[in-house]
């Protein structure tokens, strides 16, 4: 276990008492009052790591990078935050010409985020402006991307980006809500959308985190690549096994430094038995891992105009997109879209949802349905820890709720029978057979020792 001083634990020298030095519940109640202190201190006074950046520092930056459209360079006239469900903070920015462009900063630097949520905004830039670059059959509905930084220091003292936003309110804050026969459109066009976004192939080979595998100017890189103990180096990881053995470490890590209380074991027993049917995706293809989340779907007049966040892509297998193991699967809608049904093709049973095979977007279809068990694994453990890195009103239920599906994910993941060159899962009386890495590969343990070496 990672201790209160380990030098990756950027609450090392806090002042307050450290949240995993206490109790199970009193962890959970002092960082929920420490961020209420924080973030609405008793004189009424913001900190200026939350301060709305001012018209005349966002016009500083902004400015040298619009066009002058013959009437001179345009002026910020205003700077007004905007309702959004995601993580980073987000502003509106217009302009006198009449323009509206969109801010992302990161997150107030006093919320303690967990590893994969370092670098949100460098990551969704990166990403865009690469998607931008690839030769696709019809446009996507992207952001336009108008300028980012890393660098510092800079107008904004931060990381950001600006943005020509896509029309639309997310699904989640639209009231009334959508009429079912709407839903069902808005499903059928977000499961065509991540199946559109699964034809574009890792631009390295390379399995992982978008903002980890896209080439960049070195000095640009601000985006931690992936590893377990160290970096295995840009370009991302030579297996999908590999990447999402780190992705996985990455948060039984987080936990780890918070001393919470999961089945750590049971969790790394389960990919040690079974990641090897995670080596059956062999195309790193591109994920929005929160693509099917109501926050993230944008929708005008009953379309979907396109997604609200762009910061979780990942080159890897198109089923690790949350939308596919969480709750009670995809809908009906969202499967008409994501299976391709201009290809003549037989069906196969995923669990929970059915797969139009051959597909397009997904590789070995045959073993889908455990690799969605582990990545419903993965997606319950960040659910959990997400509540005790950021207590939120019901982060009770919220984390009773990723305990609940972490548990009932492992319970049918220690039901899969590895044979000698086969493995099967039985799902009501029915027998479902994996294949299983033949003997002669490395495993994924001893590839990722190898590659930090």
């Amino acid at each position: 276990m990672i201790s209160a001083h380990h030098p990756d634990n950027p609450s090392t020298k806090h002042p307050f008492p450290l949240p995993w030095q206490l109790g199970h519940q009193d962890s959970r109640h002092v960082t929920s009052a420490l961020i209420a202190a924080l973030f609405f201190p008793s004189h009424g006074q913001q900190p200026d790591m939350c301060r709305q950046p001012t018209a005349s520092a966002v016009e500083t930056v902004l400015l040298p990078f619009l066009p002058d459209r013959g009437g001179g360079s345009p002026t910020v006239t205003a700077v007004r935050g905007s309702p959004s469900l995601r993580l980073p903070r987000t502003y509106a920015v217009e302009l006198s010409s009449g323009q509206a462009l969109q801010l992302i900063l990161p997150p107030p630097s006093i919320l303690r985020l967990l590893r994969f949520e370092r670098s949100l905004v460098e990551s969704e830039a990166i990403t865009i402006r690469w998607i931008q670059s690839q030769p696709v059959p019809a446009p996507l509905p992207l952001p336009s991307l108008i300028h980012a930084s890393h660098d510092l220091p800079n107008g904004l003292d931060s990381p950001f980006a600006f943005f020509q936003p896509c029309r639309g309110t997310p699904l989640a804050l639209l009231a009334p809500p959508i009429t079912p026969t709407a839903r069902r459109s808005v499903d059928k066009h977000v499961g065509s959308l991540l199946r559109r976004l699964a034809t574009l192939h890792s631009p390295t080979g390379g399995f992982g985190p978008a903002a980890a595998v896209i080439p960049v100017e070195e000095s640009h890189r601000r985006i931690q690549p992936l590893g377990i103990g160290g970096p295995i180096g840009n370009g991302g990881a030579k297996t999908w096994s590999l990447a999402f053995q780190a992705m996985l470490e990455g948060i039984l890590r987080d936990s780890e430094d918070m001393a919470i209380g999961i089945p750590y074991v049971a969790a790394r027993k389960q990919f040690a038995r079974l990641g090897h049917v995670l080596d059956g995706v062999t195309t790193p293809r591109l994920v929005v891992i929160d693509g099917g989340e109501e926050a993230n779907i944008l929708v005008e007049d009953g379309v979907v105009t396109g997604l609200h966040d762009w910061s979780t892509c990942l080159f890897g297998d198109p089923l690790f997109a949350r939308v596919f193991s969480e709750g009670d699967g995809p809908s009906e809608g969202f499967m008409e879209g994501f299976n391709d049904s201009n290809i003549t093709s037989t069906t196969t049973d995923a669990g929970g949802f059915t797969l139009s095979t051959p597909s397009p977007a997904v590789d070995d279809a045959e073993n889908a349905r455990v690799r969605v068990l582990l990545y419903g694994m993965y997606h319950a453990l960040v659910m959990v820890v997400r509540e005790f890195y950021r207590p939120r009103v019901d982060s009770s239920r919220r984390e009773m709720e990723g305990r609940k599906r972490l548990n009932e994910v492992l319970g049918r993941l220690a039901k899969v029978e590895v044979g000698e060159g086969k493995a099967e899962e039985e799902v009501e009386g029915e027998v479902k057979r994996v294949h299983k890495r033949g003997s002669g590969e490395m495993s994924p343990a001893k590839r990722l020792k190898d590659e930090e070496r």
